[in-house]
This record gives C-alpha cells, structure tokens and sequence, in this order.
C-alpha cells in the first residue's frame, strides 16, 4: 500500500528555560514490512523538559554519534527487523513469525487501527498488570553485541513518579541481566539490573527535584537506543535528539545509589522487550508504531 509523503514541520523543544529548536525532516515512509512506501500524515510531538542548560541536548549527528541511516529503514543495511503494523488485522496478534507477546498479569497487546504514527496500524499496549511485551522473533544477539533500536511511541497518560519500562534488552525475558528505558520520578531514565543502578534526564539525583525529560500524553515520540554490549555503553535518542544524561558509561558516579565508575557491565542483548512493564508506576494504554533494530543509528526520517 502506497502512502504519502509527510511534512515534518520544525518545533520548538524547552530543556532547563532555554529553548532548542528540534529540526525535523521532510520524509517519506516507506512502511510496508519488508518493502514498499508507507506513512500518512502524522507528527510528533516536542520534546520538553527541564532544569538542564542547552547543551544537555546535543544532536543525534554530532561529532562522536554513529551515522544515521539515510533511508526509512525497511530494507536499509543494518536493519533485521522493521514494521509498521499495516499488514495486520485491527485486534490481533502482530505478525506471529516476526513477534512473540509476553504477558504477566497484563491484557493485551495487539494490532490496532485507532490509532497510529504512519499508515492505518500501530500495536496497542495495554499495560494494566505487571508486563506487556512484544518480542523479535528473530535477529538476537547480534554478531558484535550491539543493537540499535528504534520506535514511535505514544501514551494517553503522563509519566508518573514510580517507575515504569518502556524497552528493555538482555540476557533473556527474566529480569536477570538487562537494561531498562523507562521513567522514573517523573522523567525519562535508563536503569540496569541487577543491582538498579539509575540515570535520570535531569542529569540529577532522585532527590534533587530537577525535572528532566517528559513525555505529554497522547503525542508520538520518536524513541532510538544504542545497546552497546562491546563498549558496555548506552545512548538514548529522542526525536532525533542526543539526551546527554542518559549515555552511560559508568553509571552516574554523582547519584546516590552507592554505585561509583561500574564498567563492563554490559549483558548479552539476546532478548529484547517492547511495551510496558510496571513495577512502582501505574498502569497505563501505549501504542507503538514504526518499529526496527539494526546494526546501525536509524534516527527518526
């Protein structure tokens, strides 16, 4: 199914009272799961948070990041797995050779056609118990252990101040061994187990009181981490934007959780989730959309 082409209109992004301008990008989706265009029109929403200066954001190309991926990522290198949905039936189980659903004490999740970033489908997380996943089926662990991942999310409630996984990768599907991108005290936060070291978007302890990074109801954003395994070393991305507090190397030595300059901590990204798992926060309606894992940074486009 052919789509159209998407005006991707330039907005403003509040970080810390200063205000940074997000560029984003006319594109064209191309949305059919293995090929083909796709994409309606649709936007995302600004990103906006604060008690950081400026520089907290740096954007995704700047000197050090990976390159990005000069097309929409279905059939580009790198990429093993991407889809859209748009093949799918309203009400079912996303494609069964490509995703496993991981449900504990939680509804559901499934294709959907009332809402969606691109096209007419997105998958549609209810995550009212303890975890809603949708897992590849394939293309895990990588050769070199580093993994980029990338979705369009959207939720119909803010981030709340317990804490809560959006993506998750590890070892397996048990908790034992894996990093987590959630939120956390009111924030966008990443947090590895086992041990629950944690790094706020504030940049900040938990304590502290600094807002960081949130997520406004029912907006779509674009969501992009580095899992890198070799380096023992993550990076998140959020509408094509570097959250700088959110690159962990060591783990904030400045929080005060006890954990100082841990290295090599990396697990085995063998099991990947996307969802909602809730452990303190609430439960809560998400849906997902554009999905794909690579090889290589995919940004946004």
């Amino acid at each position: 199914m052919r789509k159209g082409w998407r005006e991707c209109s330039t907005q403003r992004a509040g970080y810390g009272g200063l205000v940074a301008v997000a560029n984003r990008f006319k594109c064209c989706f191309r949305a059919a799961l293995d090929r083909g265009y796709g994409g309606q029109k649709a936007s995302a929403g600004s990103v906006g948070a604060g008690g950081r200066d400026a520089s907290a954001l740096s954007a995704g190309g700047s000197s050090g990041s990976p390159s990005l991926v000069a097309t929409f990522p279905c059939g580009a290198p790198g990429i093993f797995l991407c889809d859209d949905f748009e093949s799918g039936v309203s009400g079912t189980l996303p494609n069964t050779e490509r995703w496993k659903v991981d449900l504990i004490n939680s509804e559901s999740v499934l294709v959907d056609s009332g809402e969606a970033h691109s096209g007419r489908n997105s998958v549609k997380v209810l995550g009212n118990g303890y975890r809603a996943f949708l897992r590849p089926m394939h293309g895990l662990p990588t050769p070199n252990n580093s993994l980029f991942l990338r979705v369009f999310v959207r939720s119909s409630s803010p981030m709340g101040s317990g804490h809560s996984t959006y993506v998750e990768a590890g070892k397996n599907t048990m908790d034992e061994q894996e990093l987590r991108v959630g939120y956390h005290y009111k924030m966008l936060e990443v947090n590895l187990m086992p041990g629950d070291p944690e790094q706020l978007s504030s940049g900040r302890d938990y304590d502290d009181g600094t807002p960081g990074l949130q997520f406004a109801p029912d907006t779509w954003y674009c969501l992009e981490v580095h899992f890198d395994g070799q380096r023992s070393e993550a990076r998140v991305w959020v509408d094509d934007t570097e959250i700088l507090p959110l690159h962990v190397t060591n783990w904030n030595p400045n929080m005060k959780d006890g954990f100082r300059n841990l290295t090599d901590w990396a697990p085995s990204y063998a099991s990947v989730g996307i969802g909602y798992e809730k452990y303190s926060g609430d439960p809560a309606t998400l849906w997902y959309d554009d999905i794909a894992l690579g090889t290589q940074r995919i940004g946004c486009r």
